[in-house]
């Protein structure tokens, strides 16, 4: 039997084959006209085929129109519209018209993540959260962390050379499981995916799962998932655009993409840059570019860095499904500039660390008759990081590369991911998922012991939707998982959803997770002039327990309002954590059990032109450090936020506030001599505000507004108790700033 290569160049020799057989397939097409009660055709009308997942998605056309030659007989077709009900309607050969009934409100929403297929999020049993195309607008988010940074139960962390980490659940970010489209994001520096590397310009909405997927994705998904979704290229679409942003912190934007489909294939193309010119406190809010190479100023707070990418997309309908290739490349740039040295103050040591990372992908998506379908998905992930170290001669401003060797470095992290389930139904109350995943790391670098290193992952997994009730669904799931250097249990987990009368749904859930340490946290050295992290080859796995329910609550009329409550408790064994072995070095170590624990309660209205929005979270964490320190107790931390728009419908324009509060965080921290401190982080708040306008029939908008009104630079960060009791101060944003977004979108449907 012929050895499969798992190579990037063997990946990339897989991938080209597949697009041969995707150019190869063809179908025959035929076209479904979307009408009112008056018979008029209805435009942008977006149809969602729920018998592929993701679904196969049109826009009806100026005349009402899709094309439907690749919806099976039986499909089930779900069509959204702005202003009309969204309604599902059973396909049938031979159909030429859909009435479609117009709404005075609609909650619905189709969710993706963790589902058998999409569907309303109402009939979904997982909690899961939505930030849509609009949601990301009114954020003005350049990456993941300008939305996660105001939204409940998401703690973004700083640093200025690693990046910004996350936390959810109180539990940190080695937990929380961060996908594009279903794949893994790589890269994980102090356990974190620096979640500002992570672009949103092809991003259509992000699904938050909340709690264990680990049936579904396995290791790293304990404390919850976020999948981010990217546009779909329409088969039916020319389009095109460009937006270009500017903040008076020193950020200078631009991203251009276009995307074109014809007969059944589409292709779509982005490509952009990301620069911001660093950032001390004290430069104020309006601060302009300057040269900073030769004096005190040159060493910034806020580190100088350069990101530029670029994403392509090429998809083919075929029958009943539709097969996709997308490659995505980012290359970042930190400039770490030191300070003055010498007698003279004429020469300085200065550190770069350029991030590479690309993605390959192929999918496949396809209907298996009329009560059966099949996804899949492969990736080639890969991640690099260098650090070089540079000797800057400041009287003639010229820099050499160090000739220290320790001082430079380049690691590298790769992983093959395949991925596939067949999802069907066995009765019209049981539905059946069936599915395996393999993921194969690997390491390579001097700072990695041996130089390199691998980790496989092979699992089989199944999960069961029964309703035995027309109001209950039960889920069930299981997963069957080996890992080359840890014994992996069986995981379980089982979710009900209860639906309650006048549009309530309540949930419960369990389930069981299993993190294998992954190979930076076994073997991987990181060294400059703030941080010494080292690796531990001893590490056990953790492994946790999640309880969770909720109640969720919406009511349709002239007013939408929505609403939920819900509760979680997880309890971790063999936690990861870092802590100092020295007083200068860090390492992983298990601190043993870990106790979370929360609640959270959520509401939302809108009257007409205005939106009103408020959410509290309150988060205790109890862990065995804080036992050993006499104290079983949960240490709370509360959250609020609250946000606010209204739309000018006669001038044209919005204007949106997101405001967040987010509470003082107590926690224990272990030291390397066997002391242990209690340590707290001050409450900070943070409020934006955004102002829109669209132009020349919505093809020119215009954005500008303020962030981090309240001006919040530097926290306090205290540790209490102990020889090596400090004082400090953690980074959380850069001052009062002021934004202006231009963007372009030019969109033609083809008839």
């Amino acid at each position: 039997m012929a050895q499969l290569d798992l190579t990037m160049k063997g990946f990339l020799k897989y991938i080209i084959l597949a697009a041969i057989i995707i150019v190869s397939l063809s179908a025959n097409a035929q076209d479904v006209r979307i009408i009112d009660k008056d018979l008029n055709p209805v435009s942008m009308v977006q149809v969602f085929d729920l018998n592929i997942l993701p679904p196969l998605s049109f826009i009806s056309n100026e005349q009402g129109v899709f094309p439907s030659g690749n919806i099976a007989d039986g499909d089930t077709l779900v069509l959204r519209c702005l202003g009309f009900q969204t309604d599902t309607v059973i396909y049938r050969k031979g159909m030429t018209e859909i009435h479609i009934e117009a709404a005075d409100y609609d909650l619905s929403e189709v969710v993706i993540t963790a589902q058998y297929r999409p569907m309303q999020l109402s009939r979904s049993v997982h909690p899961v959260r939505i930030i849509d195309a609009k949601g990301i607008q009114e954020r003005a988010a350049i990456n993941l962390r300008d939305v996660l940074k105001n939204e409940r139960d998401c703690n973004v962390s700083q640093d200025n050379i690693l990046g910004s980490g996350l936390s959810m659940q109180g539990i940190s970010g080695q937990n929380v499981k961060i996908m594009i489209d279903g794949v893994p994001v790589i890269g994980r520096l102090d356990g974190d995916i620096d979640v500002s590397q992570i672009n949103l310009n092809q991003i259509e909405r992000i699904e938050i799962v909340e709690g264990p997927l680990a049936v579904n994705y396995g290791s790293n998904a304990l404390a919850g998932t976020i999948n981010l979704i990217t546009k779909a290229p329409k088969t039916n679409e020319i389009d095109g655009g460009a937006n270009f942003y500017t903040e008076s912190t020193g950020h200078y934007n631009a991203v251009a993409q276009a995307a074109i489909g014809w007969n059944k294939q589409s292709l779509s193309l982005s490509a952009g840059r990301n620069y911001f010119d660093g950032w001390n406190p004290g430069d104020g809010g309006l601060y302009h570019q300057r040269s900073q190479l030769a004096d005190h100023t040159r060493y910034q707070q806020w580190k100088p860095r350069e990101q530029i990418f670029a994403d392509a997309r090429v998809r083919r309908i075929i029958k009943n499904g539709y097969a996709e290739i997308a490659g995505s490349w980012f290359d970042e740039e930190i400039v770490n500039r030191g300070a003055p040295r010498g007698a003279y103050k004429e020469s300085a040591i200065d550190d770069r660390y350029n991030t590479l990372r690309y993605n390959f992908s192929g999918k496949l998506q396809q209907a298996l008759g009329s009560k059966w379908n099949t996804h899949h998905i492969w990736a080639y992930s890969r991640y690099e990081r260098t650090k070089s170290t540079f000797i800057t001669n400041l009287t003639g401003v010229s820099s050499e590369l160090s000739e220290n060797a320790a001082l430079q470095d380049t690691s590298a992290f790769a992983s093959v991911l395949g991925r596939g389930s067949f999802i069907g139904a066995l009765s019209d109350k049981l539905g059946l998922q069936a599915g395996y995943e393999l993921e194969i790391e690997t390491a390579e670098g001097k700072k990695i012991i041996d130089k390199t290193g691998s980790i496989q992952n092979y699992a089989v997994f199944t999960t069961a939707e029964w309703r035995p009730l027309e109001r209950l669904t039960i889920k069930p799931g299981l997963r069957l998982a080996y890992n080359s250097r840890y014994e992996a249990p069986l995981i379980p987990s089982l979710n009900v959803l209860y639906q309650l009368r006048g549009a309530i749904q309540a949930r419960a859930g369990y389930a069981q997770g299993f993190r294998a340490p992954g190979l930076k946290e076994l073997s991987f050295l990181f060294v400059d002039v703030n941080h010494n992290i080292q690796g531990n080859e001893n590490l056990r796995a953790e492994q946790s327990h999640n309880f969770s329910a909720s109640l969720t609550g919406a009511q349709n009329n002239t007013r939408k309002i929505g609403w939920s409550v819900s509760g979680f408790y997880n309890q971790i064994h063999n936690l990861i954590t870092l802590a100092e072995s020295t007083a200068s070095l860090f390492t992983y170590v298990n601190i043993g059990e870990q106790e979370t624990l929360g609640g959270r309660a959520n509401a939302n209205t809108e009257i007409s032109d205005f939106t009103l929005g408020a959410g509290f979270a309150y988060t205790g964490v109890s862990s065995q450090i804080g036992k050993a320190h006499g104290n079983d107790d949960f240490l709370f931390t509360p959250e609020g936020t609250l946000s606010a728009g209204y739309a000018f419908a006669k001038a044209g324009f919005q204007i949106n506030a997101i405001y967040k509060y987010n509470g003082k965080r107590n926690f224990f921290k272990s030291a390397g001599d066997g002391l242990i401190t209690q340590e707290y982080i001050d409450a900070y708040q943070n409020l934006d505000l955004t102002l829109s306008k669209k132009f020349y029939k919505n093809k020119l908008s215009l954005e500008l507004g303020a962030k981090n009104i309240f001006d919040v630079q530097n926290i306090s960060a205290t540790a209490n108790g102990g020889v090596h009791s400090a004082g400090g101060a953690i980074s959380v944003a850069t001052g009062r700033s002021y934004f202006l977004r231009l963007s372009i979108d030019i969109n033609k449907q083809k008839k």
